[in-house]
């Protein structure tokens, strides 16, 4: 009742220090449709320039990206090397699953990624057709896949020119293929059925336009989950079964590749 009667009280008050038919000051209003439209002309003309200095550079990356995801590209003679690890570069992930919440990164890792000389940057892509990776991670040019090769213009992106820069400067992609082979399940209130998900990462330099490495990524629920039954909170088993499971697979994704690449 409070909240109401508050909420009523401040309506008056409002309604009864607006003007009932207030006055519109147009050259105001021009000015600021001029502003508009001049910082509008301002960016347009940017992508344009950019686009014309780019476009050759921005039509041989985007081929290259349509050529790794296609699901009929194949890599051949990529090392498997469980051993292998790219020293000196620090590479910055521009995204992550988003199941997961964003910026998940140990501070190990932090670590490290400052203190190395180089400074690259990655992305997790999905390979074309499989459906969890496609699902789980973002790629924020997508659009691009839209234009028509060699006429990247304003009509078919509305990516700024510092996306698309970003785009340009991308180091590594880590193509995904995988699969949950099975999803947990419970079987009564205090015993349940891991989950199971098998991945394969490929890490591919762009610059060089060379597949460097395969590596497997295998996830499962934990040992022992707990959840709260009880009093004013409860959790969902299921759920709770769930989340550990997507956490396990966004860790053993991260951790896979920290084995070969300083993240």
């Amino acid at each position: 009742m409070k909240n109401l009667s508050f909420l009523l009280v401040i309506s008056c008050f409002m309604f009864s220090c607006v003007e009932k038919d207030p006055k519109l000051d147009e050259s105001k209003y021009i000015t600021m449709q001029q502003e508009y439209e001049a910082q509008k002309l301002e960016i347009t003309s940017a992508k344009t320039s950019f686009f014309e200095d780019k476009q050759e550079a921005l039509a041989s990356k985007l081929a290259l990206f349509k050529k790794v995801k296609d699901s009929n590209t194949t890599f051949t003679n990529v090392s498997k090397d469980t051993t292998f690890y790219l020293k000196g570069a620090a590479i910055k992930m521009v995204n992550f699953p988003t199941f997961i919440g964003p910026n998940y990164v140990p501070r190990r890792a932090r670590n490290s990624a400052n203190t190395a000389t180089d400074q690259k940057t990655g992305i997790f892509i999905a390979k074309q057709g499989n459906t969890f990776s496609e699902e789980t991670f973002r790629e924020y040019y997508t659009e691009l896949y839209n234009c028509k090769d060699k006429n990247i213009t304003n009509d078919c992106t509305d990516l700024k020119v510092t996306e698309l820069q970003h785009f340009l400067d991308l180091d590594y992609a880590f193509i995904v293929s995988g699969h949950k082979v099975m999803e947990p399940s419970l079987e009564d209130s205090k015993n349940f059925s891991p989950g199971i998900f098998l991945a394969t990462i490929t890490a591919y330099d762009l610059n060089s336009d060379k597949a460097i490495l395969d590596f497997s990524v295998v996830a499962t629920n934990s040992e022992e989950v707990s959840y709260r039954e009880g009093g004013f909170i409860n959790s969902n088993p299921t759920e709770v079964v769930q989340n550990d499971f997507r956490k396990n697979i966004q860790k053993a994704l991260w951790e896979g590749c920290q084995k070969h690449f300083n993240l």
